[in-house]
């Protein structure tokens, strides 16, 4: 038997990248699959039929987890066609670089609406039905800049720390329901819509990691599996960085860490 065998666990942004490699290894370990997507209908297809050549049940739903009523609309359709939730991940979210001088806020606003108030409308609706469960898992996908950010994605960390903060209060005030919340922090996964990446640029971001290579999507699958298990059950509001290492550079002086980067004497 896998880790999460015969669980329901609704995954939102998991048409692509680090969602899609979550439902993947989920659905290797015994989970049914909710497979949430806003745009790429195209995506979902497959990452649902991934679930079903795993002789796991996928269903897919559209929503836009920035939204409150499609958010609605969504938990209604989990309750309708999967009868309960066990496992929620919040993966939904953008990664969008912007220098602060010049955001407005309609960049602010998206950027918090999907990384953040996303996060906190999904994990609202899941809890109360956890709650009548007395288990339930929920999972929030962050990242390092919620420790240690980068020019042009100060409004980006500003989410993502959000969800570090809002995933050790919903712990405290989870876990006597046996509902535990945990956050995974992704290093450098490459996703899809990136595109590739320039060698010079690849060689730079690779040599910044003490594990000297991107992540992959079934590694931040791997963790997240076992945090939606048993075997996490007396591991709450923490958050894990699946890394590569990169935030335990983040205290060298930055001149060893240029070096460290780029090379440079």
């Amino acid at each position: 038997m896998g880790l999460l065998e015969n669980k329901v666990a609704l995954i939102t942004g998991s048409s692509q990248g680090i969602g899609a490699g979550i439902a993947a290894v989920m659905a290797r370990e015994g989970a049914d699959i909710v497979v949430n997507y806003r745009t790429s209908a195209d995506g979902a297809e497959d990452t649902a039929q991934k679930v079903r050549d795993a002789g796991r049940r996928a269903q897919i739903v559209q929503a836009d987890v920035s939204v409150e009523t499609d958010v609605d609309r969504l938990f209604e359709f989990v309750v309708e066609r999967m009868k309960r939730i066990d496992i929620l991940v919040n993966n939904a979210g953008l990664t969008s670089r912007m220098n602060f001088l010049n955001s407005d806020t309609s960049f602010f606003d998206r950027m918090i609406g999907t990384d953040l108030k996303g996060v906190y409308l999904c994990a609202h609706r899941a809890a109360p039905l956890m709650v009548k469960q007395k288990w339930g898992r929920i999972i929030n996908i962050a990242s390092v800049h919620d420790q240690g950010t980068s020019h042009d994605m100060a409004i980006y960390a500003a989410a993502k720390g959000g969800v570090k903060s809002l995933t050790q209060g919903m712990a405290i005030e989870l876990g006597e329901h046996g509902i535990t919340v945990n956050a995974i922090s992704p290093g450098w996964v490459p996703v899809p819509n990136e595109g590739p990446y320039e060698k010079p640029l690849y060689d730079a971001f690779c040599n910044r990691l003490p594990i000297p290579r991107p992540g992959k999507t079934e590694e931040i699958g791997e963790v997240a599996a076992f945090l939606a298990s048993d075997r996490a059950a007396w591991l709450t509001g923490q958050v894990i960085y699946v890394d590569g290492g990169q935030t335990a550079t983040l205290n060298m002086p930055s001149r060893v860490r240029d070096k460290a980067i780029y090379g440079l004497e």
